[in-house]
């Protein structure tokens, strides 16, 4: 479904709507709907301490505090994006919990393929971009009780319906918005990308239906490690990584299911760096050409 260009600001989500046409079992019930919440993912963990079961769906029209990894604000302008929350309690290791990043990746890229027909892919670790540029980022808290894991809460912002004069504006400063003056340089949206404007609701089902099929595989013992390497956009691209104040550059040829990416250097070495200790960003011109194409 196809929302027309003037209703693209009072396309408000129903959580009646949303509920008659959710096509999941296990995610998506209970729905909690918020006009205007702190941060979803900070609602889901206060829900998950409280009790609420698997499932859980937490949707909000906008953030007052929303973030993104290492603690960086998640900018949203209120009523033209996704933001929601999942909460899940599976029984998973800490070291098989990256799997599910992986999954919530792959769902919003095969949702925004489904709608929308573009080529997306999962720049690590955790954000889809589309034509060079972001458009949903990804935030998976978990909370363990010594190696158990009590809960975990999958977050996911995507740039929907935000315009291209918003987009502009924001990037020079000039946003009549204030929340959209933080928005990074390379932030997209799907309308942007796409067009036309896009339905909010049928993006959320699309992305629960593809995510519900890969935590039930995870479930079962099976990993997304394969299809998540071929999501990378920094697959086999030359990448300068920032580890504990040193810059290395590498190419990339290998990713652990923990997440961790695998560098070939130009000595020949494999090198891992896991998405806490390391910051990517693609290879600075004029760089030597001397890094192997494989390890």
């Amino acid at each position: 479904m196809v929302v027309g260009a003037d209703e693209v600001e009072d396309e408000l989500l129903s959580p009646a709507a949303l509920l008659a046409g959710m096509p999941t079992r296990r995610l998506g019930r209970p729905l909690v709907y918020h006009r205007v919440i702190d941060s979803t993912n900070e609602e889901a963990r206060r829900l998950a301490a409280a009790g609420s079961p698997e499932g859980t769906l937490v949707i909000a029209e906008r953030q007052t505090a929303g973030r993104g990894r290492r603690g960086r604000q998640w900018v949203a302008p209120a009523g033209r994006c996704l933001l929601f929350s999942i909460l899940l309690r599976p029984a998973l290791p800490p070291e098989r919990l990256f799997a599910l990043t992986m999954a919530a990746g792959l769902a919003v890229q095969g949702a925004i393929i489904d709608q929308l027909g573009l080529a997306p892919a999962l720049k690590w670790p955790n954000d889809v971009y589309i034509a060079g540029r972001k458009a949903a980022g990804i935030l998976v808290e978990s909370a363990f009780a010594g190696r158990e894991l009590e809960f975990a809460v999958v977050g996911i912002g995507i740039n929907v319906n935000v315009r291209p004069a918003e987009l502009t504006r924001a990037v020079l400063g000039g946003a009549a918005d204030p929340t959209l003056r933080h928005l990074p340089s390379t932030a997209t949206s799907l309308m942007v990308e796409a067009g036309r404007p896009v339905s909010r609701s049928a993006l959320l089902w699309d992305i629960l239906r593809h995510f519900e099929r890969w935590y039930e595989r995870i479930l079962a013992g099976e990993s997304p490690l394969e299809e998540w390497k071929g999501a990378l956009l920094e697959w086999g691209q030359e990448v300068e990584i920032e580890a504990g104040g040193e810059r290395i550059l590498g190419r990339v040829v290998d990713a652990a299911a923990d997440g961790a990416l695998g560098l070939a250097l130009p000595d020949g070495q494999l090198r891992y760096f896991y998405a806490g200790e390391a910051s990517l960003r693609p290879r600075p011109a004029g760089a030597e050409d001397n890094l192997p194409e494989s390890a």
